[in-house]
């Protein structure tokens, strides 16, 4: 789809599939999501100051963001020596000339920046340890996570306090040495954590050493360059944190005063819960780990089995959910474990059938066994710590199932009036019997159907952390953006000036990764049934057997069969909105650097970056045949596929990131709503119809361990920072950081398209109590930098 091009259109090879947003394109007034102007620019002095000090002599860009909306961003005298002037982009010089020759000697010493070294603590997966200034995020993402991380410490901490005066506790089964244990491992962690946040709110209105202690505590994992990094940071934001320190000292105090005196008075989430099923015996030690942070709307519906079917479609794996097909049911070897006497025991469909509901487009399936098989063959390679294991912390024993669920939708659900899933039943069972699942539970089966959803939510939790999130955006991203900076000319190429920007602060959080969410014992150890060791193997199986072409939105939701408009599906309805807008915007900035096919051949700098995007092992990544799959890998030629390709690098690092990090937040930090692992009770023994919902805790993690998920989700998910549509903020003198005013009349057309989409996904998620608005753009971050 290409929009005010100069040439004839092309045609693009994803096809825009129906949606209820439509991209409209405005007359191009001057947009309000990108800041103020700057005016003025900075002397020589300065800008030679600036290079040398930050970056060593190399010039380089020194990026600063905009706020979004009508928040105009004015930046302080110190900030404005930090912004370089560049040239315009422009496409690389015919080869064999002296331009082209000193322009590669350029790119030359971006591979001696940009290195890609072998992690470790992650084998498998190469990062970028020596981040530049430019690939950390500025000070206000650090402010943000300074506050997020005070308020996380200070509720794990007591949430602590709060579990060792809980009744349930000290009543339960678990011997007194393990709670000991267990609160001082709590405490220990988020002693830790509130070191590096106490060091940022301190720096807020400290002095620049204090400034520097506190960057070099919360990136201790990339030391290296945060040090020469920190000082730049402090002196740009110095102006501005000073009047800002007492604000959030003052707000923290207040949170942390009114949690103690909750705390205190025994009222800690204990009082108020009658319209929470199972009552104050059932979960209140998980929600006294709320101690600060709000519990969220879930929390009410953990029985619901309405909101359990509307997860597959706006929960945290909207991925995975897919259509039953013939084969599937193909009696001579069927794949699932369900009959029709399954389906017509739902109230509505006693004249239904599997294979009438599946011919007819509305039988869907979960299917977690693939994802179990391949953490399963890395548990036996790489053994889970024997304490979880085997139970020895006084719960049931960590153990992983590979359970398939089925779905249908009523046949009345129309295009005008779209029809939410309703659960049928649910198969789990070990990855070791996936060709014949065991328990076999439906709605009807009490206190066994709650503890299958409880177990089909952890095994889909654990497939969505290490697949779709893990793998399919963080390390996916990772590998393309080393090849921007290591293969086109920093700021000079279009392609580069386009795509860094949603880059921002990715090498810097992803070089933690092994250091804290992946080390052994750390925060997925904990959570997830496998080891980390498991966990890597299985994240590398997916980025070596998902082809870059299979995840274009309306080729992997075709493939899944998910399309069909009469499914009520809000994670489809947001994606494909987005992937419209960003699409139209990111043609109309191709045409504007290449007017024909044989630009894109000639361009010698972006053939090198599709070649090492393919070298460094991105499947299915190039030109694709009539038939979709690749054609060329490594190998770009025409404008479409180039517009296609950076639409989905785009989409990939905001909107699909954003759709699996933020619900961590609320859906994820209520473990007895959606854990990440289940624990085994007692033998293994299965819950009879007639026991009560409480008994399901016998299914959960010790408290402890859902304060550490409630801490990885809330400060995972809670920090939203520069939101699609903003972009750096560069000196005005040629038209801003893209220069070229086609390109901004573009960005101003996009960004009156993400408001109206956003007024649109706040309309439509008015009347339900959880909402889904991971997607609302003032949401979703314009890169991964959290």
């Amino acid at each position: 789809m290409v929009v005010g091009a100069p040439h004839p259109p092309r045609r693009t090879m994803v096809a825009p599939a129906p949606t209820a947003f439509v991209v409209a394109a405005p007359a191009g007034a001057p947009s309000t999501w990108a800041g103020s102007p700057i005016k003025g620019a900075p002397s020589a002095a300065e800008t030679a100051r600036a290079r040398s000090s930050s970056h060593g002599g190399r010039v380089g860009p020194i990026v600063a963001a905009s706020t979004p909306f009508s928040d105009g961003l004015k930046l302080p005298e110190t900030s404005r020596r930090f912004l370089i002037k560049r040239p315009p982009p422009k496409l690389p010089p015919p080869e064999g000339s002296q331009d082209a020759a000193d322009r590669a000697a350029r790119v030359a010493k971006q591979k001696e920046v940009y290195k890609l070294v072998p992690s470790p603590g992650l084998a498998g997966f190469p990062l970028v340890p020596n981040i530049p200034v430019a690939g950390l995020s500025w000070y206000k993402w650090l402010f943000k996570a300074g506050v997020m991380g005070a308020k996380v410490g200070r509720n794990a901490k007591m949430g602590a306090e709060a579990l060792a005066q809980s009744s349930a506790v000290r009543g339960g089964r678990r011997p007194a040495g393990a709670v000991s244990s267990a609160l001082g491992s709590v405490r220990a962690t988020t002693e830790a954590a509130g070191t590096a946040a106490s060091a940022v709110l301190a720096a807020v209105s400290g002095t620049p050493e204090a400034g520097l202690s506190a960057v070099k505590k919360l990136a201790s994992p990339v030391t290296a360059s945060v040090e020469k990094s920190a000082g730049y940071l402090y002196t740009m934001a110095q102006d501005e944190m000073k009047g800002l320190g007492q604000a959030v000292t003052t707000a923290v105090t207040m949170g942390e005063a009114a949690a103690a005196a909750a705390v205190k008075t025994g009222a800690s989430r204990k009082s108020g819960d009658a319209g929470i099923p199972g009552g104050d015996a059932a979960y209140a030690d998980y929600r006294a780990m709320f101690a600060l942070l709000p519990l969220p709307a879930a929390a009410k519906l953990v029985d619901s089995d309405d909101m359990f079917a509307r997860l597959r479609v706006a929960g945290p794996n909207p991925m995975s959910l897919r259509a039953v097909t013939a084969a599937d049911l193909d009696p001579t070897a069927p794949s699932l474990p369900f009959t029709d006497a399954h389906l017509q025991a739902l109230s509505g469909y006693e004249a239904d059938s599997l294979a009438g509901a599946s011919a007819d487009g509305r039988l869907f399936v979960l299917d977690c066994r693939p994802s179990a098989r391949v953490l399963a063959e890395g548990e036996v390679q790489y053994p889970s710590d024997p304490k979880m294991m085997g139970g020895e912390d006084g719960y049931g024993k960590q153990c992983q199932f590979g359970p398939v669920a089925l779905f249908v939708l009523s046949a009345s659900a129309s295009a005008a009036d779209p029809g939410r899933l309703e659960a049928v039943a649910i198969a789990t069972g070990g990855p070791q019997v996936a060709e014949a699942p065991i328990h076999l539970t439906t709605p009807a089966d009490g206190a066994a159907w709650a503890a299958a959803k409880l177990i089909l939510n952890a095994a889909d939790g654990a497939e969505h952390e290490l697949k779709w999130h893990l793998g399919l955006t963080h390390m996916m991203i990772n590998t393309i953006a080393a090849a921007t900076h290591r293969e086109l000319e920093e700021g000079s190429h279009p392609i580069w000036r386009l795509l860094t920007p949603h880059y921002d602060g990715l090498f810097f959080l992803n070089s933690m990764v092994p250091d804290t969410l992946l080390a052994p014992g750390g925060v997925v150890d904990l959570l997830v049934p496998v080891s980390t060791g498991a966990a890597a193997e299985y994240v590398k199986s997916v980025l070596v057997e998902t082809h870059f072409n299979s995840l274009f939105p309306h080729v992997q939701m075709g493939a899944r069969g998910v399309l069909d408009p009469r499914l009520a599906h809000p994670y489809r309805e947001d994606a494909l909105a987005h992937w419209a807008v960003l699409h139209k915007f990111v043609a109309e900035y191709v045409a504007c650097y290449y007017p024909t096919d044989a630009a894109v051949v000639a361009d010698y700098e972006l053939q090198a970056w599709a070649s090492a995007i393919t070298a460094a092992g991105q499947q299915g990544f190039g030109e694709r045949a009539a038939d979709g799959s690749t054609a060329t890998p490594g190998v770009i030629s025409t404008a479409a596929y180039l517009a296609d390709a950076v639409t989905l690098i785009i989409f990939t690092g905001s909107v699909q990131h954003a759709a699996v990090n933020f619900p961590q937040a609320d859906l994820m930090t209520y473990m007895p709503f959606y854990p990440l692992g289940v624990r085994a009770p007692p033998d293994n023994e299965w819950l009879d119809d007639n026991q009560q919902g409480g008994s399901i805790r016998e299914w959960l993690p010790p408290p402890v361990v859902a304060g550490q998920q409630l801490s990885m989700g809330a400060f995972l998910g809670g920090i939203i920072h520069q939101p699609l549509g903003t972009k750096p903020t560069a000196i005005l003198q040629w038209g801003g950081w893209y220069q070229n005013r086609k390109v901004t009349a573009a960005l101003n057309r996009m960004n009156q398209d993400l408001i109206k989409l956003e007024k649109h996904i706040a309309a439509r998620e008015a009347r339900n109590e959880v909402k889904y608005e991971y997607l609302r753009p003032t949401r979703v971050p314009r890169s991964i930098n959290i």
